[in-house]
């Protein structure tokens, strides 16, 4: 998705997201059984946590042109409203 944001093109991307931390989870009996490779006494699994990637980046070649996470450029367009008068937070 591209936008124009004060003279600077941004582009989102959903993929854009680190990794924070893992966490186990209890595997089920029918996973366990029923996957390969074939491990029925291993009951927890690992999996990622995976959050938006708070940082942007510049691209070289197409001047002026960012991209960002779409919860980031969210959490800019608040702030440039909060900071404009539009948004009055309580």
């Amino acid at each position: 998705m591209f936008k124009d944001f004060a003279g600077i093109r941004i582009i989102t991307d959903v993929n854009l997201v680190v990794q924070l931390g893992t966490r186990e989870v209890e595997r089920t009996w029918k996973e366990r059984l029923l996957t390969r490779p074939w491990r029925p006494w291993q009951t927890t699994k690992k999996i990622a946590n995976m959050v938006p990637d708070a940082n942007f980046y510049m691209l070289a070649k197409p001047k002026n042109t960012v991209v960002m996470h779409p919860a980031m450029l969210n959490t800019i367009q608040i702030q440039e409203k909060i900071r404009n008068g539009g948004m009055r937070l309580y």
